[in-house]
C-alpha cells in the first residue's frame, strides 16, 4: 500500500497478485454502495486493474484523524444509519 500524489491530489494505492483483482473490484463496488448511502464518508475508487501479475486499486486518499472519542462516536452513529 502506498500514498501517492500527482501534486494536486493524494491517492491511496493498494496492490496484490493479479488474482486479487476480483477482490479489488468487489471493494470498489462496496465503496460505491456505501457512498451512495451518504451515511458515512468513504474513499472514492479512482481506478483498478492489473498489469502483468500485479493487480491494483487506486482510491481517493482520506487523511484520518487521531480517533478521538468524538470522532469514534460520530462514526458509530454513521454506521448505525446504514
Amino acid at each position: 500500500m502506498w500514498k501517492v500524489s500527482d501534486g494536486q491530489r493524494d491517492y491511496f494505492v493498494k496492490v496484490n497478485d493479479s488474482v486479487g483483482l476480483t477482490l479489488f473490484e468487489a471493494e470498489a463496488a462496496g465503496l460505491a454502495e456505501l457512498a451512495a448511502s451518504q451515511a458515512v464518508r468513504v474513499p472514492e475508487p479512482v481506478c483498478w486493474g492489473s498489469i502483468g501479475r500485479c493487480a491494483y486499486l487506486v482510491l481517493e486518499y482520506l487523511p484520518l484523524g487521531s480517533g478521538s472519542r468524538r470522532a469514534m462516536a460520530k462514526l458509530g452513529q454513521q454506521l448505525a444509519a446504514l
